[in-house]
């Protein structure tokens, strides 16, 4: 930061299919921003022991997955959304697999 080497921030890229990279920055977590403070409510531990920041930004972070919009739809809501996504009086089909498309599995 500022040319700096901060310690308590780690990132990591994962390179997507199409050319795409996703970035994962981890960092203490009373350094997010948020004005409104509905992004910090969703927060289990709103502050971390300096040890265990220490050791989690020490560890790989999980597998990345990527996903779809339509895979963040509560599943109630899903038809809702097919049908909003879909060209008027056509119904909606999932795209096929990565590998049927012959793109590489999420990392």
């Amino acid at each position: 930061l500022d040319e700096q080497l901060c310690d308590e921030w780690t990132c990591w890229s994962h390179e997507l299919p199409g050319g795409h990279v996703a970035s994962v920055v981890r960092g203490p977590v009373g350094a997010a921003q948020d004005e409104e403070g509905a992004f910090r409510a969703t927060f289990g531990h709103p502050a971390l022991p300096a040890d265990e920041l220490a050791a989690r930004l020490a560890a790989r972070p999980p597998p990345f997955v990527a996903v779809t919009v339509r895979d963040l739809v509560p599943e109630h809501r899903r038809a809702d959304y097919d049908a909003s996504a879909a060209p008027e009086g056509a119904p909606w089909t999932p795209p096929p697999p990565p590998a049927q498309r012959g793109e590489p599995e999420p990392l």
